[in-house]
């Protein structure tokens, strides 16, 4: 039999909106000329949202809708137990697949016995999420943690690519075909873990000798929640991304396999950018009018460092950003860290810098080094200046604390965008940052704060050699 035609499941699954459901179903039905059975899970979901569903869809598909919200392994789970076909593609209900998805995903299953497989996707039509996916493995003394990698993401891809079919280590979520029964009978959605799921099933498969395959020939679109828009979508969303609710999953994951799934710390960081997405009047009140009250705050608090600092630490206090790090990362306790944070928002106790020193890289641009202190963490730091404005900081605090921050000139947000180094050594951290100013100082300098800098060029010899006065310089505050 043509692979093509062959009949499937198809089981779409909330991942944390409802809005977005039903041009996702009219999406898919007008991209799958191919015979397929839709079966549609969600929970929790506003009972009108329900209502119209099953006007529209009723008697074309399978709905099930259940009073509580679900993750996304006990959605996928329902939905597989209902499935009548050897195959089933398990999708999220923000996913836009293209024309001419379907076949390349059959075939590749066909040729490669993969128990899954999993398409090219797309973030906004233009640029690359994800082209397969592999872990990265890394020990810390006797502690292993595991981080994602997404392959070409935020790469720009037009009418096509050269990325080659490969087999890879885990799928992203997002879309995967898979083995119907055998989804079921290794149990590779494991209903204990609202996140970082990708991850265990991956594992799952392999340790069973399944393979996990990556198509490029097909391609979809993932919907990344930029805002939220509709307000039946807030409660979800919250319950979604709230990082105290993922405490569990992770400690599964880790008593499973005995690894560290936190991407060694980083993934705090984008919960804690998640959770901002939704303001705290919308929380309290489902309505289009809070979202649009809470969207001129943002701009507003986003021009005013100390405000828009204070509200980013109590998103952390408020959506579990604090009782994550206390419990999978041995910090201190949410009540000490308030205060830590509270205190350095207004220069007292963190964030002081001692013993400044200034190299000169030309008229109106110079590095300021110094001692930066976070909290109780203290290392080697250093700022590019400006005519007097502060363009970059450079903070090497060790595992999971290096970073670099560009201001731009248009703000958005206090902390954001802070930009994590891998490298899990104060010394490492140094090398990139001094190798992030040589390669990158021109460009960083003119995204600054102050339209002028646009008018400055660097000296390239200059640099170089400031730069190395840079990596000596940091050294010494290491201690």
């Amino acid at each position: 039999m043509n692979p093509s035609s062959e009949a499937i499941t198809i089981i779409m699954t909330g991942r944390d909106r409802f809005s977005l459901t039903e041009d996702c179903i009219e999406h898919l039905k007008a991209h799958t000329p191919q015979p397929f059975h839709l079966i549609v899970v969600l929970g929790g979901a506003p009972k009108e949202f329900e209502n119209r569903l099953r006007e529209r869809y009723g008697k074309t598909a399978t709905l099930v809708f259940e009073p509580r919200f679900l993750n996304c392994s006990e959605a996928r789970n329902i939905g597989l137990r209902l499935a009548k076909t050897r195959l089933s593609v398990c999708m999220d209900n923000d996913v836009f697949p293209r024309p001419g998805w379907l076949p390349p995903l059959l075939r590749c299953e066909n040729e490669t016995s993969a128990g899954l497989v999993v398409p090219l996707i797309l973030e906004d039509n233009t640029h690359i999420h994800c082209a397969g996916n592999d872990m990265f493995i890394t020990k810390r003394g006797a502690r292993s943690f595991v981080s994602k990698v997404l392959p070409y993401r935020h790469m720009p891809a037009s009418e096509g690519t050269n990325i080659k079919r490969r087999e890879i280590d885990y799928g992203e979520m997002h879309l995967q075909l898979i083995d119907t029964q055998d989804a079921l009978t290794l149990g590779v959605y494991d209903e204990r873990i609202q996140e970082g799921e990708e991850l265990d099933c991956g594992l799952v498969w392999r340790k069973a000798g399944r393979s996990i395959w990556f198509e490029p020939e097909s391609i979809v679109v993932y919907d990344f929640p930029r805002r939220i828009e509709h307000p039946g979508d807030i409660a979800f969303f919250c319950w979604r991304w709230n990082a105290a609710n993922l405490i569990p999953g992770y400690k599964t994951m880790h008593e499973k396999w005995g690894m560290d799934m936190t991407e060694a710390g980083y993934f705090k960081f984008f919960l804690l950018d998640m959770n901002a997405r939704v303001g705290w009047l919308p929380r309290l009140w489902h309505s289009r009018r809070a979202l649009a009250i809470d969207r001129v705050m943002d701009r507003a608090l986003a021009i005013l460092a100390v405000p828009n600092k204070a509200r980013m630490h109590l998103y952390a206090w408020g959506t579990g950003n604090y009782e994550w790090a206390e419990q999978l990362e041995g910090a201190q306790p949410a009540s000490h860290r308030i205060v830590s944070k509270v205190l350095s928002i207004f220069g007292v106790g963190s964030d002081g810098r001692r013993e400044v020193e200034r190299l000169q890289i030309q008229d109106d641009v110079y590095v300021d080094v110094f001692r930066l202190q976070e909290g109780t963490i203290r290392g080697p730091g250093a700022s590019i200046l400006a005519k007097g404005e502060e363009v970059l900081r450079i903070a090497c605090l060790g595992y999971g604390r290096g970073y670099y921050q560009v201001y731009p000139r248009q703000l958005k947000r206090w902390d954001i965008p802070r930009h994590y180094f891998k490298e899990t050594t104060v010394d490492t951290q140094i090398d990139s940052a001094v190798r992030l100013l040589e390669r990158d100082g021109q460009d960083l300098l003119r995204a600054g704060p102050v339209s002028t800098l646009q008018e400055i060029t660097l000296d390239a010899g200059r640099l170089t050699q400031v730069c190395r006065d840079l990596s000596e310089k940091l050294r010494a505050y290491v201690h």
